[in-house]
């Protein structure tokens, strides 16, 4: 057996360990429905309604930084799930369902493409989308997605390592989308101050 089929079968033997030690944890009532909002907190309706909450509380209070928040949202979500669908055609991971006995399935079944996690990377792309124009709310943003990603493995559809995957992709989604915010507010700036257009080319 190679070094890389020896890696491979440590890190399956980890994510089924950990796996079971997150999804085989009691159950009670109240934490799965704390579990299953963070899982709806990290859907793109839920953060396209909040995306765009922060371009109209920009709007309406004149707050640039609140709309660069929403504009740079709305970026990462896109990107995210582009990413995402293209990562799950090439991985078409089984879903735990498949592969462990008794799952504890607390919301639908699901049975194929489990890697990435497309809701670790959705929230963790907007908690670092938000936070570069909105830093104030970076730890709660942080924490919100952290539980995002926890909800999937406790509620049974994904494996931990799927929803870390799916966090490192976000993470560098959300950078690309704040520095795209971040190049349109540089050109604005400078077209403020010299009266000069930024052309193409």
């Amino acid at each position: 057996m190679t070094s890389l089929q020896h890696l491979h079968r440590f890190a399956g033997g980890f994510d089924a360990a950990a796996f079971r030690a997150i999804n085989g944890a009691p159950h009670p009532a109240v934490l799965n429905a704390i579990m299953l909002l963070a899982t709806l907190y990290a859907t793109g309706e839920a953060q396209v309604g909040i995306s765009l909450g922060f371009i109209t509380l920009g709007l309406l209070a004149d707050r640039t930084d609140a709309r660069r928040a929403g504009c740079a949202g709305l970026i990462a979500l896109s990107l995210s799930a582009i990413a995402v669908d293209l990562a799950k055609r090439i991985g078409d991971r089984p879903r735990p369902l498949l592969q462990l006995h008794h799952v504890n399935i607390v919301s639908e079944k699901l049975f194929t493409q489990s890697f990435p996690s497309g809701h670790a990377s959705t929230a963790f792309a907007v908690a670092f989308a938000y936070s570069a124009f909105l830093p104030k709310l970076r730890v709660p943003l942080l924490v919100l997605a952290f539980l995002a990603a926890l909800s999937r493995v406790y509620i049974g559809v994904h494996f931990p390592l799927d929803t870390v995957y799916g966090a490192l992709m976000g993470t560098a989604i959300a950078i690309a989308s704040a520095w795209i915010v971040g190049m349109r507010r540089g050109e604005s700036e400078k077209t403020e101050l010299t009266g000069e257009v930024p052309t193409a080319g």
